[in-house]
């Protein structure tokens, strides 16, 4: 971390460097005046539009290198300034140029350099500003490969300086007759020498498409985070070259001499907007990559067509109109040719474009993801949402977490609890009711992961549902074991009263009767005596077994239905009785004894029947219990607690009972109870 004396020197240093270039541009201002009317160097700087927008354009590009240096990328700072130094120096050498050939000094050899570097200023402010594309993806990626971009531009641009020097432009010689050369002067103003360094000048302006080819190649390889970073970088990179065919469509008017002011004035315009906004854009691009969360440029896949488009029609225009004029076309045969040309690369290049936005747009990325894993696997909605995400944001460590309604989290598979990690960053996912129903978590930078989540949203919303209804399972689950536990305690709380009361009290009776027995000479008495001790036996065990949840031991030992028909001979009624004679699990048969014995029990208290009729069948998978009688009916469960208590019964056993009316009299009910074989 730097010192506030550091700080204090660095501040004194961009001050100073910010005089410095305000100063270069009075002192170019004050050389222009000085020449005013008697030079012939016709440049930008004879229009108003270049006096007030060239050093405007100047300060905005240095605004945003000192806000590199204090607030955002402090390593692109230095990148940034020499964009505006670039500006800067093309003003002054244009100014110097004319205020020597004021002053009649075109016969020395410093007016050959300063006209090959005013004439060749613009290509220094547009290498500036590719060196600051190269220097901001070699910033973010942190590798040399980006930085070789900057030794590039930067040798190119000095063969071209070279070039003008041994060649000067012949406009310049023809113009300023007494301009030295290095090279003998026949051989700079031959043909094949004008011709090589016109060339140069053409292979350089193709070399601007260099770095954004490299950036756009390298972030067509990336995965990740990186990827739309470096794709915004060869945006930036890509700028230059746009501004480059811009002024050549621009200054085509202006050579044929066609209102030639105006098209200056609009050339001039353009060449000023272009470096603040790239510098802007570079510096974003970085700021967010190092620092930020992918959300102050979002619109790249908006941009990238439009510019794509753009840069095809001025390559278009500035490629085929030249050649129309070199060949002698008239205007119709120009736009015939043109059109031509559109027509055999307009579809080529809609291929490059949309291959463009599919690789650089992350959430075709999540898209694609998720197509390969709902087709290869079967895994749950939110482990494939999360695979997705991670495969595009190239990062294992990110994670989904499905929301649960008490607040905390499940992880993706809907295995485990889990709680968000506080290092990663949160992105919430809400339904359409604004209900968050994830978390999604990473590391991420420079990405909206909103608009990833989004594409993944059906999946997540089947996790959260999932999640849901097995919460809502496992609520019923402990509610169950609940109730299960709450009857237990009732029942052995039953056996404990039934124990030491009633089941007592008709044990004692049963020795009572067992001692009265011995002092009866009568044999009848005697048999009577022992059928009631036998009889007493015979309740208590069934006593017993009612008190601890089960209700005979002929229905435990020989199944439903041995133990319906000697309850239906109890019945001091006419019943029919038909049972499938198979055995089912203990629970469905406790049940369904329970339902006929409560039903048998409010027959007869209620009911005034004569006649009964008991069906009990076995599908395999569920019991039917049905119940009818010739009584009065009016049966309501609501009423009375013996149905209320059968119906919970049933639920409770994961079935369902129905009571109806039957026609012309009596009551019918209807008990259907799962069961395992």
């Amino acid at each position: 971390m730097s010192t506030p004396g550091t700080d204090r020197a660095g501040v004194i240093r961009w001050i100073t460097l910010g005089v410095s270039l305000c100063a270069l541009w009075v002192f170019a201002t004050v050389g222009r005046m000085l020449a005013a009317g008697r030079s012939d160097i016709d440049a930008f700087t004879s229009t108003p539009v270049w006096t007030v927008a060239a050093p405007i354009a100047a300060a905005m590009v240095f605004a945003l290198a000192v806000w590199n240096r204090f607030r955002g990328a402090r390593a692109l700072a230095p990148w940034i300034l020499a964009m505006a130094g670039g500006l800067t120096f093309y003003n002054l050498f244009l100014e110097l140029a004319a205020w020597l050939d004021a002053t009649g000094q075109t016969g020395h050899i410093l007016f050959l350099v300063v006209v090959v570097f005013a004439t060749s200023g613009w290509m220094i402010t547009l290498a500036s500003a590719q060196v600051a594309a190269a220097a901001a993806g070699s910033i973010v990626i942190g590798d040399r490969s980006a930085a070789r971009l900057v030794t590039f531009v930067l040798g190119a641009l000095a063969i071209v300086i070279l070039a003008g020097l041994l060649v000067p432009p012949a406009f310049a010689l023809e113009e300023f007759g007494d301009t030295p050369t290095i090279l003998p002067r026949t051989f700079v103003l031959s043909a094949s020498a004008q011709t090589v360094s016109y060339g140069i000048v053409l292979a350089w302006m193709l070399s601007l498409l260099v770095a954004p080819l490299v950036l756009g190649v390298r972030a067509a390889r990336t995965r990740g985070p990186l990827r739309p970073v470096l794709a915004r970088l060869a945006v930036g990179a890509v700028l230059p070259f746009a501004v480059v065919l811009l002024c050549g469509v621009l200054g085509l008017p202006v050579a044929a001499g066609s209102n030639a002011e105006i098209e200056t004035i609009a050339l001039t315009f353009g060449f000023c907007t272009a470096f603040p906004l790239t510098a802007w854009w570079l510096s974003a691009v970085v700021r967010d990559a190092t620092s930020g969360d992918g959300r102050a440029v979002t619109a790249l896949v908006r941009i990238i067509p439009g510019l794509l488009w753009t840069v095809y029609g001025l390559a278009l225009v500035q490629l085929v109109l030249p050649v129309a004029t070199v060949v002698g076309l008239t205007a119709a045969a120009s736009v015939i040719l043109t059109a031509l040309v559109f027509a055999a690369t307009v579809v080529p290049w809609l291929w490059f474009v949309r291959w463009c936005i599919r690789r650089v747009d992350p959430r075709r990325a999540v898209a694609a993801a998720v197509i390969r894993a709902v087709e290869n696997t079967d895994t749950s909605p939110g482990s494939l949402a999360e695979g997705a995400l991670r495969q595009a944001l190239d990062e294992p460590d990110a994670r989904l977490l499905i929301a649960r309604p008490d607040g905390l989290w499940w992880d993706a598979s809907l295995t485990e609890e889990i709680l968000p990690d506080p290092d990663l960053l949160a992105t919430s996912v809400t339904d359409r009711t604004d209900r968050q129903i994830a978390l999604f978590l990473s590391r991420h930078r420079f990405v909206d992961t909103r608009k990833l989540v989004d594409v993944t949203r059906p999946l997540v919303e089947r996790a959260f549902l999932e999640a849901s209804v097995r919460d809502q399972s496992d609520l019923l689950i402990a509610e169950r074991e609940r109730a299960d536990a709450a009857t237990t305690a009732a029942r052995e709380s039953i056996e404990r009263d039934l124990h030491d009361g009633v089941q007592g009290r008709l044990v004692s009776l049963g020795l009572n009767l067992s001692l009265a027995r011995e002092t009866l000479s009568d044999p009848t008495s005697r048999l009577l005596v022992d059928e009631t001790v036998e009889g007493i036996q015979r309740a208590v065990a069934e006593l017993r077994l009612l008190a601890t949840g089960t209700v005979s031991t002929t229905l435990v030992d020989r199944g439903l239905a041995a133990a319906l028909g000697d309850l239906v001979r109890r019945v001091p009624l006419e019943v029919d009785l038909a049972v499938d004679d198979v055995r089912l699990d203990a629970t469905t048969e406790s049940v369904a004894y329970f339902v006929v014995a409560e039903a048998l029990a409010n027959v007869l208290k209620h009911a005034d029947a004569r006649h009964l009729s008991v069906v009990v069948g076995s599908t395999g998978s569920s019991v039917s219990v049905t119940i009818a009688d010739d009584g009065a009916g009016g049966a309501d469960p609501r009423l009375g607690s013996g149905l209320r208590g059968l119906t919970e019964r049933v639920r409770a056993a994961g079935g369902h009972l129905v009571v109806s009316e039957r026609k012309p009299r009596g009551t019918l009910l209807e008990a259907v109870l799962p069961c395992a074989r």
